[in-house]
């Protein structure tokens, strides 16, 4: 299979993904931090471990989503990257390698400098 693709057009999508990602991915680094000041000013065991039991609920599709969005734009940046360079073996190995760091969250393997 043969790819085609405009990296000027591949970068300003992933801009703007980035951009409107940035205060959803603030927001979720900022929970932990949230919730124990919420614990500590309601001063309550109930709300506390209705809290808690909430949060541990909620952590999977959190680590979910602080995963796969740079992921995502990583992995797109290297197969764009790999395509633009005539290597289109290596853009679907990047391809799959987005999807293994969306799963283990080391971008490591996408081999693109943060």
């Amino acid at each position: 299979m043969t790819y085609r693709v405009d990296p000027a057009g591949v970068k300003s999508v992933l801009t703007d993904v980035a951009m409107k990602s940035q205060p959803v991915m603030d927001a979720l680094g900022k929970i932990d931090g949230a919730v124990q000041t919420v614990a500590t000013g309601a001063q309550s065991e109930l709300i506390n471990g209705a809290l808690s039991r909430f949060f541990d609920a909620m952590s999977a599709d959190v680590t979910t989503i602080t995963r796969h969005v740079p992921a995502a734009i990583d992995g797109a940046v290297a197969a764009t990257n790999a395509v633009v360079a005539g290597d289109e073996e290596i853009a679907a190995t990047m391809e799959t390698n987005a999807g293994v760091a969306a799963t283990n969250g080391d971008l490591s393997i996408l081999g693109v400098q943060q």
